[in-house]
């Protein structure tokens, strides 16, 4: 049986290298940490084919999986090198679960090794369930590998590169890099930061807030999420709840997450993403319903319109927030000559006939058209 030295000298050999040379040194290197076991069981050949995929590495760092089946079956050896800075021990055992599916196997050891670069080495060994499994394509494990340990923010770059272009993308990156929390991360994909970066790209001291609703893909036809962005201030459930619950709906669950764009002197974003649902149980056109409903929450939410049970109207009747301050208005009106009906009562009737709150905006319109006109033919008159 050869010696480790033996199995170097000839691998040295076989490549052709000066083994006094830059590259006879590397090459001698990459075989002194090869794992010991494998110097005896890989043969010559796939030695010589291994470390020199291994040194290759120097100069050009990558994902690279170097596998090895047992000639009796029984295990295969891979040899996987990964980004050091993003290799950890959840890494690691995604890296080891997939390999133990891709061989229909197990894991039956690993074997980190932590080499000067900036690259680490993990040596697994698959125990073979069934021997005959076929043997995965190696560009494929690498692929596998290379999506395993990609980071979040290598995918938000690339989705900003693909919104923005490679110029906008890159500084946009810059600015949002550390801005999501882990929390943000688990919770959503890059493609979700790119719209919500889209969004809060747009908030100011003057534009504090914006709003969003959407259709939960979790969700039966009741249910819908809201998202919510704050401009240097969250806000408090106390809040937003009362305002959702004059609108028609009920709050099931919420979530909320600090974004931090730019500079620690850049005020911060506060990203609410709240579950919601009809309070009558019933189903939602949101197609029809998303702009009236977000225009209504925002200029509730601003101190613009009032927050009461009228804005349920929004909801039942496809109403924009205007309609529904002009029906507010005549059901003040009415109680200033004495109907004996209370505006909660009013309210209530118009949102169980939501078509009778619709004609009567349809009609308050028609005057209104009626009486500009009149206007205007005196006005004509009196000029002539």
């Amino acid at each position: 049986m050869l010696t480790p030295v033996l199995i170097r000298r000839a691998v040295v050999k076989q490549a052709g290298f000066d083994p006094d040379g830059h590259s006879g040194k590397a090459l001698v290197n990459v075989l002194e940490t090869y794992p010991r076991d494998e110097l005896f069981q890989v043969g010559e050949d796939a030695l010589f084919r291994n470390a020199l995929a291994i040194l290759r590495l120097d100069e050009h760092p990558r994902i690279r999986v170097l596998p090895r089946r047992d000639r009796f079956g029984r295990f295969v050896s891979i040899l996987v090198f990964a980004p050091r800075d993003r290799y950890h021990s959840g890494a690691r055992k995604a890296i080891g679960d997939y390999l133990a599916s891709a061989y229909k196997g197990r894991v039956s050891a690993f074997f980190p090794f932590f080499p000067e670069g900036p690259l680490v080495r993990v040596h697994f060994i698959i125990g073979r369930i069934d021997p005959n499994a076929p043997e995965p394509d190696r560009a494929a494990l690498e692929g596998a590998v290379a999506g395993i340990v990609r980071s979040w923010t290598d995918g938000l770059m690339d989705a900003l590169s693909v919104a923005h272009g490679p110029d906008r993308g890159q500084t946009l990156l810059e600015r949002y890099r550390d801005a999501f929390s882990q929390g943000y991360q688990e919770a959503y994909p890059p493609t979700d930061a790119v719209s919500d970066i889209r969004v809060i790209e747009g908030l100011s001291a003057d534009k504090p807030l914006a709003a969003d609703f959407y259709r939960r893909v979790s969700d039966d036809g009741a249910g819908i999420g809201l998202k919510i962005w704050s401009h240097n201030r969250p806000i408090p459930l106390s809040e937003r709840v009362p305002v959702l619950e004059n609108m028609g709906f009920r709050v099931v669950d919420e979530l909320t997450y600090r974004v931090s764009p730019g500079t620690p002197e850049e005020p911060d974003v506060w990203f609410h993403d709240m579950a919601i649902e009809r309070s009558d149980g019933g189903e939602l056109d949101l197609a029809s319903r998303k702009q009236a409903l977000e225009a209504c929450f925002i200029v509730v939410m601003t101190g613009v319109a009032e927050s009461d049970g009228y804005n349920t109207l929004v909801l039942a009747a496809g109403l924009a927030w205007r309609d529904v301050t002009l029906v507010r208005t005549i059901s003040r009106f009415l109680r200033q000559v004495r109907v004996p009906y209370s505006q909660d009562y009013m309210w209530a009737t118009l949102t169980c006939h939501p078509a009778i709150a619709s004609s009567i905006v349809a009609m308050s319109s028609v005057d209104t058209s009626a009486a500009r006109r009149s206007r205007t033919r005196r006005a004509v008159s009196s000029w002539a």
